[in-house]
């Protein structure tokens, strides 16, 4: 929408989407980045749209996952557009996957969105798994800005065979 135009309203009754689909999330954009967590639109009906907002709909069938970490410092993305937090994911500072904070490229993320397509930094004292977590294949879409950028695969990638390395990266 252009500048200075009024805020739209964007609804919908979710009883009538296409029911084989199973999830349908809308996601805020900046660049191509997401910003936030997504919103399931069959737990929200309504959403309010800011007249220079820009916003992806992904929908397919969901899927279940969980990241494996190493003990000491991992670098880790997510394939998927999940409505999971941070902390619902990794339960930082519950012990559970990791007692410290989870670093992105520009600071740190605590309590924010697991975005797809993003590379993060996270300290786990010992090996562990995160909580299982559910979303969207992401589109493989990623705009970046000149200088350095931390971004992830969105598929399960084979590593390099070597010392420290999983034997998978996404």
């Amino acid at each position: 929408m252009p500048g200075g135009a009024p805020p739209a309203l964007l609804s919908w009754d979710s009883g009538h989407l296409y029911r084989n689909i199973k999830a349908i999330y809308i996601q805020r954009q900046i660049n191509d980045l997401p910003i936030g967590r997504p919103l399931g639109i069959s737990i929200v009906t309504s959403l309010e749209i800011p007249n220079t907002a820009a916003f992806e709909i992904a929908f397919a069938a969901p899927a279940h996952h969980q990241l494996g970490l190493s003990s000491g410092w991992n670098l880790i993305s997510t394939p998927v557009v999940t409505p999971s937090s941070v902390v619902e994911i990794f339960g930082v500072g519950r012990g559970t996957a990791t007692t410290g904070m989870i670093y992105k490229w520009d600071g740190f993320a605590y309590e924010a969105a697991f975005n797809p397509e993003q590379g993060y930094w996270l300290f786990s004292p010992h090996g562990s798994t995160t909580e299982s977590f559910v979303g969207l294949p992401a589109n493989g879409v990623v705009e970046m800005t000149s200088g350095w950028n931390l971004i992830g695969p969105v598929t399960n990638t084979p590593a390099p065979v070597a010392a420290g390395v999983s034997s998978q990266i996404w």
